[in-house]
């Protein structure tokens, strides 16, 4: 089926990030329990003035509704799960 809608037509890029179960968790977003904050994505983007697209105007994480987050599971054995499928925002609360 095509479309009249101009923005089906454009190239769209898909990152595949794989890994298992036990790397969740392992990105800081703010700094760890000791006050480290370098190396956490929070002193990155607010401090050194990296990824500027991540924070709106008064300095909040921003929501990206052109990014997409989709997290599926597998057991390898065919068998997967899907568990998130949202825009792509940053969550210090969803963090393990």
């Amino acid at each position: 089926a095509t479309s009249s809608n101009s923005t089906s037509m454009k190239p769209i890029k898909v990152y595949i990030l794989m890994g298992q179960s036990n790397m969740l968790g392992f990105g800081r977003i703010e700094p760890d329990e000791t006050g480290q904050e370098e190396g956490s994505l929070s002193h990155a983007v607010k401090e050194k003035g990296l990824y500027p697209y991540l924070i709106d105007k008064d300095g909040n994480w921003s929501v990206r509704n052109d990014v997409r987050n989709v997290q599926v599971m597998g057991s390898g054995l065919g068998e997967m799960q899907g568990l998130v499928n949202n825009w792509l925002t940053i969550d210090a609360a969803q963090q393990s």
